[in-house]
């Protein structure tokens, strides 16, 4: 048996193979702990089950509403139910915990999300009863509908109808939610809930962190200076603060107290004309809402809590109305900060403010003639709430369940492009640069330049090391040479000059990827199969990502290494014997046609036969534009399918992208 290490243009050991005597057997080898694996196969399991399908219905997929900053980020449901609440960026955990409220004294009826708000009904000799304003319970149909960030939803119950207004304010994280109503003989008493469950924790290469460990979410709630409510969870409270946190419920602690457990995630909450403010266990008959009756309402909770306000309705203009606000911050005084910034200016100053600064950096890109300007803004929105106002990251799925809040750089090309396209150049800068650091990580079961298969926004990898994606490395070099495309040449140059050394490296990586008993490619993790696997897709793939890297380098009139260029040209010979003579179906991703038609339209070494096999034996691919709108509308609600819809509309006026 011998052993044969591959070395890069740069010397750098990239990885290790072993030959067996059999020439058909040939096994790759990476460092790997047993604990790894274990991880890996359990990984792979669990994303079978936990992973939605793209490829659904777009008639039959509920809506999802949304509206972020780039660090708060709000998702509801069909109904307004407010689902999920993410910081201090679109891929962090959601910080909000599921609809939790047993049967008590007050009996509420199918509560929607985990916050919101509902309408205090008391009867003489029968308990008290929440009839939630949003939702469908007892027959009552709500509808909900967003613009420029804001959702609103609105329906009648009775005599009474209402409106819920709730968005992020996009300069500052907080939390706005409005609730009017309209036909009530007098004020109604108010109910707002919140089940926030603060989380500390980002587990690298645990991507179902979220969904399988949030029994180690929560912390703490009390009531603060003022009748504010405030739930909170250090950044890693060991024995020690568990204990500090359960002796303060039992005194009279201060604020003060509190803010000496650390920084974490701190949320503090408001609400105007309040009647009362109420914390509690969210897994038990003492939960906030049955705090609101109890004789002696506790002051402070410490484990899984919950809290809610009783509110009475205001009146104004024929209608009684009431606003909370939850601001959110690193410590209790960052969150004050947000929190005293909605209550000094109020609701309605918050809206105007949040409209104006959306309609701005609307009118900075305006739509393309013929693209309806609803559309084009709702789309734009979406891409800025799923990127990361910090690191740039241009997160996947922000407005769906986990374990899809991460960064994959395929969907990240796209965004990109639609920044580009649209005049962000801002934004497509900040996100190539996150992309860049990846390519630029020495990642401890990588080769020297490939870019793990997904990220966190906080950069750190989002799936096991040991699985090994050909397609992030090609689909990251895409992303840098189009990029490239839209800077004036002293920036290119300065570009490229930032870039060299990881495009090379990341080079390095497609071209070395080598089976040493056939030439083809290395199998390579594939999430579709959820296994090891080479396919069309893979070799395409990685051909585009060696295209992507010439250009890069000839765009500055440098020569890119000989080894690329036969790596290339066996590449394309595999395509074509895999097109013109394999007998299973040519199943690849069309939107890697479109990118290779945008990106290369003069290139057809290699799509081209490929695309001319598919013309013989079934219907011809559409054209970008049509293939963009068509696979747009099988991915709604997600940051790919915002970008596609930004890029359709591009290149319905300028015919090309």
């Amino acid at each position: 048996m011998k052993t044969r290490t591959n070395t890069d243009t740069h010397g750098h050991k990239s990885w290790a193979s072993i030959r067996c005597p059999c020439p058909s057997v040939f096994v790759r080898v990476r460092p790997c702990s047993p604990g790894k694996h274990a991880l890996t196969i359990l990984f792979s399991f669990a994303l079978a089950f936990a992973v939605p399908t793209e490829a659904q219905d777009p008639d039959s997929a509920p809506p999802v509403f949304f509206s972020g900053n780039g660090r708060l980020t709000l998702q509801f449901d069909a109904q307004g139910g407010l689902v999920a609440c993410r910081w201090p960026s679109p891929g962090h955990p959601n910080q909000l915990g599921r609809a939790n409220v047993p049967a008590s004294q007050i009996e509420p009826v199918e509560l929607p999300g985990a916050a919101g708000w509902g309408v205090l009904e008391a009867s003489a000799g029968a308990p008290a009863k929440i009839r939630w304003l949003s939702g469908s319970s007892r027959g009552q149909t709500w509808e909900t509908a967003q613009r420029n960030g804001v959702v609103q939803t609105r329906g009648t119950f009775g005599q009474l109808s209402c409106e819920i207004t709730t968005f992020a304010h996009p300069q500052v994280d907080l939390l706005v939610s409005h609730v009017r109503i309209t036909g009530a003989p007098a004020p109604p008493v108010l109910v707002w809930y919140q089940n926030f469950s603060p989380c500390t924790r980002l587990l690298p290469e645990i991507p179902l962190a979220e969904e399988t460990l949030t029994g180690l979410n929560d912390y703490a709630a009390f009531v603060g200076i003022n009748g504010r409510l405030v739930q909170f969870r250090p950044k890693a409270p060991g024995r020690g603060d568990w204990e500090r946190a359960e002796d303060l419920i039992h005194t009279a602690s201060s604020e003060k107290d509190w803010m000496r457990l650390g920084e974490g995630v701190w949320i503090a909450s408001t609400t105007s004309a309040r009647r009362g403010a109420f914390c509690g266990f969210e897994d038990s008959e003492q939960n906030a809402l049955f705090q609101m009756s109890s004789p002696s309402a506790i002051a402070a909770a410490v484990g899984r809590v919950d809290s809610a306000f009783r509110v009475a309705g205001v009146e104004h203009e024929g209608s009684f109305e009431a606003t909370v606000f939850s601001g959110f911050g690193s410590d209790l005084q960052a969150a004050k900060v947000a929190l005293n910034y909605g209550e000094v200016r109020g609701f309605r100053s918050l809206i105007t403010e949040t409209e104006t600064y959306r309609r701005g950096g609307l009118a900075a890109s305006p739509a393309p003639a013929g693209t309806p300007e609803h559309e084009w803004s709702e789309a734009l929105l979406c891409l800025a709430a799923a990127t990361s106002a910090d690191t740039g990251a241009i997160v996947e799925r922000p407005f769906a369940a986990p374990p899809n809040t991460w960064v994959v750089p395929r969907t990240a090309a796209w965004a990109t492009l639609a920044y580009d396209w649209a005049g962000r150049s801002d934004a497509a800068g900040a996100s190539v640069k996150f992309l860049l650091e990846a390519a630029k990580t020495a990642w401890s079961h990588l080769p020297r330049g490939a870019v793990p298969a997904a990220l966190l926004a906080s950069g750190q990898p989002a799936l096991p090391g040991t699985l090994v994606d050909v397609q992030a490395t090609a689909w990251t070099l895409a992303a840098l040479q189009r990029h490239s495309q839209f800077l004036e040449p002293p920036a290119r140059q300065q570009f490229f000059n930032q870039i060299e050394g990881p495009a090379m490296q990341a080079g390095d990586v497609l071209a070395s990827w080598i089976h040493g008993g056939t030439g083809d490619l290395l199998p390579a993790f594939d999430m579709e199969l959820l296994r090891d696997a080479v396919t069309q897709e893979h070799r395409l793939a990685a051909w585009m990502g060696l295209e992507s890297a010439h250009r890069l380098l000839q765009s500055q009139s440098k020569t890119a290494p000989e080894t690329w260029t036969q790596r290339q040209r066996e590449l394309e010979t595999q395509l074509r014997f895999q097109v013109l003579h394999g007998t299973a179906p040519w199943n690849v991703d069309p939107l890697l046609f479109a990118w290779i038609e945008a990106a290369f339209p003069e290139q057809r070494r290699v799509w081209g036969p490929v695309r001319e096999a598919e013309e013989a034996a079934t219907a011809p691919l559409p054209a970008v534009t049509e293939l963009l709108d068509r696979e747009r509308a099988h991915i709604p609600n997600t940051t790919l399918g915002a970008a596609l819809q930004c890029l359709a509309a591009t290149a319905r006026v300028y015919g090309h992208l």
